[in-house]
């Protein structure tokens, strides 16, 4: 399968398929019912492009229409990507809509736990350009009225011309490994039990190494040393970038900023709490610190 994310700005009016999205939600196709997150959701179902990993989001524009759906309510916005020589858009809503027989509304978390890398991929770029669109519409600094820029994926006020690019919020997340130990938190924002990594926003004039350090020391108290850099994640709640780290643990004991942590602790790698799950970088730092641990062990 040939997948490119596009940089092409405004030709969704051309594209062979599209993504809906609605707020936190995006459009999937029904076949099955499979248990997430507590709820009975229907997800999978029909190919629309020739590419069975990307098939359950992807609604072709003639089937849309034939369905009855009031597509006067769509604003069609963004070119998203090529998946096998098919041009992607994005349809933004603004309001409910009628969809095709066989479709139904997914919160972005819930599809999130079971798509594809390349699913994921394009549920996170579709998320991101929306939010964008939906929240810059007037201009910061007049307060005029924005609309596409002709050449650039950016929207540009009528009346001063200042340009406005689609939002990304840099941070930094990772584990700190001490021997056969881990350090792991469970954040006030996380479900009561789950450890995760640590993370937090990248400062103005920060590197992503010392927001890094800034952000474990102000979380858990502790130090580090040996910083590597693992990965990346579009994490789109709303626009984030989330760079991976795993340090090595350099002294120090665990005291907790309470506005931002309920719970820290050491685990070691044998005896793990819950964990977030396997989509998210949290979890993919985790088992890279165990495969690390597991290979010093033989």
């Amino acid at each position: 399968m040939t997948f490119c994310l596009s940089h092409d700005a405004w030709l969704s009016e051309t594209a062979n398929s599209y993504i809906l999205i609605k707020g936190d939600e995006i459009a999937v196709k029904c076949s099955a019912l499979s248990k997430v997150g507590g709820q009975a959701e229907q997800v999978s179902g029909k190919a629309y492009v020739n590419s069975p990993s990307v098939n359950e989001l992807l609604l072709d524009k003639k089937s849309a229409l034939s369905s009855g759906s009031s597509f006067n309510k769509l604003q069609t916005c963004s070119h998203v990507a090529n998946i096998a020589g098919q041009s992607i858009g994005l349809w933004n809503l603004e309001e409910a809509i009628e969809l095709p027989q066989y479709w139904q509304w997914l919160s972005i978390r819930a599809f999130l736990k079971q798509a594809s890398e390349e699913q994921a991929l394009l549920a996170s770029r579709g998320v991101q350009l929306a939010h964008w669109l939906q929240h810059n519409k007037y201009c910061g600094s007049c307060g005029g009225k924005t609309q596409k820029h002709t050449n650039e994926r950016a929207l540009q006020c009528g009346s001063c011309e200042r340009l406005f690019f689609p939002d990304l919020a840099p941070c930094v997340i990772g584990v700190i490994v001490r021997e056969d130990e881990i350090l792991l938190a469970n954040g006030i924002n996380h479900k009561p039990g789950v450890y995760s990594a640590i993370a937090g926003f990248i400062e103005v004039g920060e590197t992503a190494e010392q927001a890094f350090i800034r952000e474990v020391k102000e979380e858990v108290g502790v130090n580090i040393k040996n910083i590597r850099y693992h990965s990346s994640q579009a994490w789109p709640f709303p626009s984030q970038l989330m760079l991976g780290f795993i340090a090595d643990y350099a002294g120090g004991d665990i005291h907790i900023d309470t506005n931002e942590i309920v719970h820290a602790s050491w685990f070691k790698l044998d005896d793990l709490p819950t964990l977030p799950g396997h989509y998210t970088i949290s979890r993919h730092l985790i088992d890279h610190a165990l495969k690390e641990g597991s290979a010093l062990c033989i």
